[in-house]
């Protein structure tokens, strides 16, 4: 099985400089494990987007955000 890094590369490589820029993947340290976020501005709307992978689309932050119990 492909690990999650390797699949948001392949994600990273095929997004187009001319639609985003600050394409970056970020390392999260837990007590348990890894785990990978690819975040990204989409120049369009100047919004930043995470990509779930689960669902294979990108999302805005702050969409995720609002999810988060407080």
């Amino acid at each position: 099985m492909e690990s999650t890094k390797n699949r948001l590369m392949v994600v990273r490589e095929s997004m187009a400089t001319e639609e985003w820029k600050n394409i970056k993947i970020y390392m999260h340290t837990y007590a348990d494990g890894v785990g990978y976020t690819l975040i990204g501005t989409k120049l369009s709307d100047s919004l930043v987007y995470s990509y779930d992978l689960e669902a294979e689309e990108f999302r805005p932050l702050s969409e995720l955000r609002s999810s988060i119990p407080k």
